[in-house]
């Protein structure tokens, strides 16, 4: 779910996601199909205005120390090198 969340902030295809969008989620393979066509999400990009992201405070402490998903999401600032940061 961090994951699928990192890419709303960032601007992934998910993000121009909209109430009553078709999406198949296959357990078996781990993906995500969305079923809007390129030209529809090209137009939704354009039309769309992310939010900055967070510099300050402690959500913008979390996402400068905070490890990726497939290394478990982890604040380990004690250890910078294996956070992925360093």
């Amino acid at each position: 779910m961090v994951t699928l969340l990192l890419k709303l902030k960032v601007g992934g295809p998910i993000a121009y996601l909209r109430t009553g969008d078709m999406v198949t989620v296959d357990q078996d393979t781990k993906e995500i199909t969305m079923h809007v066509s390129d030209e529809e999400l090209a137009k939704r990009k354009a039309e769309t205005e992310l939010p900055p992201l967070y510099s300050r405070g402690v959500l913008g402490k979390y996402a400068h120390i905070v490890s990726s998903a497939s290394r478990g999401a982890v604040t380990d600032f004690w250890n910078m090198d294996k956070s992925g940061k360093a």
